[in-house]
Formats: C-alpha cells, structure tokens, sequence
C-alpha cells in the first residue's frame, strides 16, 4: 500500500466530519469520547471535546 492512500483516507473522513459537522471518535488522540473537527487552513484542528460522562 502506498504512503499516500492512509493519508488520503484520513483526509476524506476528517473532511467529511468537519463539512457536516460530525463527530469523530479518535483512537490515537488525548481525550475521551468524540470531538468536532474543523478545518483549518490546508489541514483540521480539533474544535472541542463533546461532553462525555461514564456511569
């Protein structure tokens, strides 16, 4: 597998949550739970955590 196809998916999937404004459960991110993502210039930031309390 290329280098660049990860990176392309990675790139649709974030694309996608910060267009239509969905949340993102990362595997590898500091955090718990889901955050919103947005664009920013030519890549994405992390917006905010969604709140997220365990029982």
């Amino acid at each position: 597998m290329s280098r660049s196809r990860p990176a392309a998916s990675r790139r649709r999937v974030l694309g996608r949550a910060a267009a239509e404004r969905e949340l993102v459960v990362p595997a590898h991110f500091g955090g718990a739970g889901a955050a919103e993502v947005r664009r920013e210039g030519d890549g994405f930031a992390l917006a905010q955590w969604a709140a997220y309390a365990a029982e």
